[in-house]
């Protein structure tokens, strides 16, 4: 049997299976009963599953599919610490619980409803502190609050709470209650959330949940409100609002402008205008027309916006207007944020003459959707850093993070990619469930029975992604599908290969990987409803050892960039935003330097230079494009990766994903 602290992290881990979907179930109620050879165990509560998955001394033993209203099965063991997971799958997606309360069977036979420390009381998943459900309870369990409880604000209506594992027992989940409801339950250690009002005051609680069922005290933290009204500017377009708008008159050219709307909002990708009414007062009967016209305060207040007047020209004894206004979506993820207008009202008489200006603000709000990325290339994306190299616990450099998903890819393999149709099959390019919390190494399945993948290296993709977060309030999803040692070149695979269409040259391959990639993007974009923000490319050695690879490299990559632009599936953005040299950042990344007892890669061949003056001359040749410059990524500050120093190791790979960051900031921002 294993020890308890290993039964607990193994617990930890199954408790992933939670997060994966939208909608939990509540964890199985079980008791239990030992039989001679034969554990017996009853669900209290099982009208809410369709099967049951049964671990055993953290190792996942059988599912059982209870037939009618059988709600006890049996498990062929004498003894062991055993977790129970409930799933209901009669309906997409597969819905799954938490671990159960831990059941240890000992060698005495009888009825037992038992937790991990031992305790032979009956009550099948009663608490074993006693207390209630309310965050609130005694705090008399065996785990200890959440440590280093903090909220950050991100803006006026969007904020992330933080916390860290206890000292002592490890909890397998927390609790969080906002302003007394209920918000998480889970194992994560944070909490993002939007739309808040910015006027409320919100307390948290965040309490500990060990495996035995216990809890702990309350930790809680106050965010306090900002002020503001938390109404949504009426953003659907109504042209009502002038009951308490902006109406402060402005004006000392013979005309007074009154903004009769408060709180303008206005969200990325709504369809509507807005509409904000106005009204410009003349001091003198006898002026004429009066003109309208909106300016920026800042700069960049009038960026990727659409703005008119209904009507623009104001004709004698006509006051009243309204002005339009639209927010397109970026190319890259905004958070929210103000901007400052000017309204200006010029005589009509062609004099050009000022006779009044109004400066207001507007709330500008993000689009709710995902920010999806497409990961491609060879080895040094997939990603073969050290073995063991994984940081991925709480705290630790690699750990996950609740708003970086991926799809679940099914690992490279050429006995499960055996076929040409099974790269734009969807079905064979995926793993269940589709989506899951973001954890290296990215390109490896997760599966329901392991609970963890198995991998223990990394690549630079999921540093890249936390880089990401802290320019957008959006859940990032990554799609994961470069291939090792693949380029556009036939290869040690064959054909598989990164060609944009079919091509005649016999030293090159095929188009597969680029199909693959196509197949994976334009699903997530289809399934999420996310908005493509980037494409990040890592390769070139594949095709630096031969001269006709090297001088086609630079060709067959701006065929590849524009070949994923224009196919990628339309998103909200828009037909504008596909198309051959659509603004979808394309970010490349050089080769290793590095040099150990192994190898010395520090020096490049004539070939090798070739591939490597492409990547740095991209943004020359593809559009909206840059690199990452990884020259300095040698040891020993950086030591290299497996096999040999082709490949970056962990330190310098999420030094890697930093700059691909980085690099897509400097094209969208330029």
């Amino acid at each position: 049997m294993l020890p308890a602290r290993s039964i607990i992290a193994f617990l930890l881990l199954i408790s992933t299976l939670w997060t994966t979907t939208a909608f939990a179930l509540e964890s199985p109620q079980v008791s239990a009963r030992r039989d001679g050879s034969i554990v017996r165990l009853v669900v209290a509560n099982g009208d809410a599953y369709s099967g049951y998955n049964i671990y055993r001394d953290g190792k996942y033993t059988l599912t059982v599919r209870p037939s009618g209203s059988m709600r006890s099965f049996n498990v062929p063991a004498k003894v062991g610490q055993f977790c129970v997971v409930g799933f209901n799958d009669s309906s997409a997606p597969t819905r799954y619980s938490t671990c159960s309360n831990t059941l240890n069977v000992t060698d005495s036979d009888g009825p037992l409803s038992v937790n991990s420390n031992g305790d032979d009381s009956d009550g099948a998943g009663s608490d074993s502190d006693g207390g209630s459900d309310d965050a609130g309870g005694n705090g008399g369990g065996t785990v200890a609050a959440p440590a280093n409880l903090r909220v950050q604000r991100y803006s006026s209506t969007a904020a992330e709470l933080f916390w860290a594992r206890p000292n002592g027992t490890a909890p397998v989940r927390y609790r969080v209650l906002r302003n007394g409801s209920e918000v998480l339950n889970s194992h994560v250690f944070s909490y993002f959330q939007e739309g808040l009002d910015p006027a409320t005051t919100y307390r948290y609680e965040v309490q500990s949940i060990a495996a035995d069922g216990s809890k702990s005290a309350v930790a809680s933290v106050e965010l306090p409100g900002v002020g503001g009204s938390g109404s949504n500017g009426g953003a659907s377009g109504d042209d009502s609002g002038s009951s308490g708008g902006n109406d402060e008159p402005s004006g000392s050219g013979g005309a007074e402008v009154v903004v009769k709307r408060s709180d303008i909002v206005l969200t990325e990708g709504e369809p509507v205008a807005i509409t904000v009414p106005l009204e410009v007062t003349r001091d003198d009967s006898r002026l004429g027309a009066v003109e309208l016209s909106l300016e920026a305060v800042s700069g960049d207040a009038l960026d990727n916006m659409s703005a008119w007047f209904e009507p623009e020209r104001l004709e004698r004894g006509k006051s009243k207007s309204k002005l339009r206004m639209r927010l397109e979506i970026d190319v890259a993820p905004i958070l929210e944020h103000e901007r400052r207008f000017r309204l200006v009202a010029r005589a009509g008489d062609g004099s050009d003459r000022v006779l009044a200006s109004k400066e207001f603000p507007v709330r500008m709000l993000p689009v709710s959707a995902p920010d999806v990325y497409l990961l491609i290339g060879q080895s040094n994306m997939e990603g073969y850093s050290e073995w063991d190299a994984r940081q991925r616990w709480e705290g630790g450099l690699d750990a996950p993070h609740e708003r970086i998903r991926q799809l679940n890819v099914r690992q490279n393999n050429r006995g499960i990619f055996n076929a040409d149709w099974k790269f734009t099959n969807e079905g064979e390019n995926i793993h269940h469930p589709t989506y899951i919390t973001a954890e290296d190494p990215l390109h490896e399945p997760w599966s329901e029975w392991q609970g963890y993948k198995s991998g223990n290296h990394i690549g630079p993709g999921l540093t890249f992604a936390k880089s990401a977060l802290r320019h957008t309030s959006q859940t990032i999803y990554l799609v994961p599908a470069a291939w090792g040692a693949t380029g556009f070149c036939a290869n040690v695979f064959g054909n598989i290969a990164w060609n944009a269409r079919p091509r005649s040259e016999s030293w090159l391959g095929n188009t597969l990987l680029a199909d693959r990639a196509l197949t994976r993007l334009n699903m997530t974009l289809r399934d999420t409803g996310g908005i493509f923000r980037g494409i990040l490319w890592h390769q070139g050695g594949a095709d630096s050892n031969d001269a006709n690879c090297a001088n086609a490299y630079r060709d067959n990559l701006k065929a590849l960039a524009r070949r994923l632009r224009s196919e990628a599936r339309e998103d909200r953005r828009g037909k504008s935003a596909r198309g051959e040299d659509s603004d979808v950042p394309f970010i490349v990344a050089t080769q290793s330097r590095g040099k150990d007892e192994r190898g010395d890669y520090s020096v490049f061949s004539s070939t090798k230079r070739i591939v490597d003056r492409a990547h740095r001359e991209v943004s020359t040749y593809i559009p909206h494009s840059d690199y990452v410059d990884n020259d300095d990524l040698v040891p020993p500050s950086y030591p290299c990766g497996s096999s040999s120093c082709v490949h970056f190791g962990a330190a310098a790979y999420r030094e890697t994903g930093r700059r691909f960051s980085a690099a897509l900031r400097h094209v969208v921002e330029h």
